[in-house]
């Protein structure tokens, strides 16, 4: 039996995440290249890991539910954030005792305007 040190799982870890944003950052940028051109690169990679760390502490786990979070906030533009925009997405988002999945729906639909309180 093989035993893993802590350091070895850090890197493993550190290893995902730097993928996981990398993919995300090529979606995002992909789909919003105005936001990829505007903070221009290291700025831009280093934008979107932070807004990936910051929707892990809301409980986001799922590599597609942190690009919608990424995107969210791509869709607002530099100049601003979810966070200043719509605080109501990140207190829907922080509710635990709903599935992961279903909060991210509701944001969404939210943004939209197809909710049922709107």
């Amino acid at each position: 039996m093989w035993t893993i040190r802590t350091a070895q799982m850090n890197a493993i870890a550190d290893d995902t995440l730097a993928r996981v944003v990398a993919r995300i950052a090529a979606a995002v940028s992909a789909a919003y290249p105005e936001v990829s051109i505007a903070l221009g690169e290291p700025t831009f990679t280093g934008w979107v890991r932070g807004l990936v760390e910051s929707a892990m502490t809301l409980d986001l786990t799922r590599e597609e539910n942190l690009h919608w979070f990424v995107s969210w906030n791509a869709r607002l533009g530099v100049d601003t954030s979810l966070v200043e925009q719509h605080p109501w997405a990140i207190e829907m988002l922080g509710v635990r005792s709903e599935d992961e999945a279903t909060r991210v729906e509701a944001v969404e639909l939210r943004l939209q305007g197809l909710d049922e309180e709107e």
